[in-house]
């Protein structure tokens, strides 16, 4: 008689954000002539049960105003939104130095 033990062999995929958009640039300007490089999540996240990503908001530069800055983080908030669309990804990122949340707090600016 074969008994099943019920257990499932899980594979995750943790990523760090800030890690992998410095990769980017690193290859972009030596490789690809300063071309933007861009991922596909969706096949990124294939062969695994869940995708785990970890990433910050920049920082406010010093001097810099709220309109400017809101305006610079907009497209770090559009890629955490995407993220949380795809499949099997859990979306989360630092916005204070003391809290972890999860990104489905942040909303763009109107």
């Amino acid at each position: 008689m074969s008994y099943s033990s019920g257990i499932k062999n899980v594979k995750y995929l943790f990523i760090d954000g800030g890690c992998l958009d410095s990769l980017l640039e690193l290859f972009s300007e030596n490789l690809f002539d300063k071309k933007q490089l861009e991922i596909d999540y969706y096949r990124l996240a294939s062969g695994y049960d869940k995708v785990f990503y970890y990433d910050c908001l920049p920082a406010k530069k010093q001097g810099e105003n709220e309109v400017d800055y809101q305006n610079r983080i907009k497209p770090k908030i559009k890629l955490f939104n995407h993220l949380k669309s795809v499949d099997r990804f859990h979306v989360y990122c630092d916005t204070s130095p003391k809290k972890l949340f999860n990104c489905f707090k942040l909303e763009l600016p109107s």
